[in-house]
């Protein structure tokens, strides 16, 4: 489904380090090799039917175990099997100054955390965008530079 993002924070990337020691007592940084990632955070305009706010609401909620699915004993499910068709790929296009898409963000094994709610007035004399806000973790991600940029 496309969104309509209206904002987006790139998530930083984070490495991690030890300290080794050393003979002079000064132990010294030395990178672990490991790394994480931020979360994704995206605004984004709810269309009149909710669909694409209902979307994501639907997917958080069947990350969870809100109903039985059959499954009576749910430890034995391999982790596979659990994670099939809880995550997806995920793209974020960034514009040039002439809204073309310049760079392609693409995220492995994206999930919604959290879902902002979702406020309505019936106290506005005009039509007022309803905003949403919703909280991704993902694997990992890459950035391409598109082509015709």
């Amino acid at each position: 489904m496309v969104y309509f993002c209206q904002s987006a924070t790139l998530p930083g990337v984070v490495s991690t380090m030890d300290f080794q020691p050393t003979s002079l007592g000064y132990p010294i940084k030395v990178p672990t090799g490991a790394t994480r990632f931020e979360d994704l955070s995206l605004t984004f305009k709810v269309d009149e039917n909710l669909t694409n706010w209902l979307e994501i609401k639907n997917w958080a909620e069947g990350l969870g175990n809100y109903s039985d699915d059959g499954d009576t004993l749910p430890y034995h499910k391999t982790f596979e099997s659990v994670q099939q068709g809880k995550t997806s790929e995920g793209r974020l296009l960034i514009t040039n100054s002439s809204y073309k898409p310049k760079f392609a963000v693409n995220f492995r094994r994206l999930f919604p955390l959290s879902l902002s709610g979702i406020q309505f007035r019936a106290t506005e004399v005009e039509s007022v965008e309803v905003i949403a806000t919703v909280v991704f973790a993902f694997t990992d991600y890459s950035i391409e530079k598109l082509v015709n940029s």
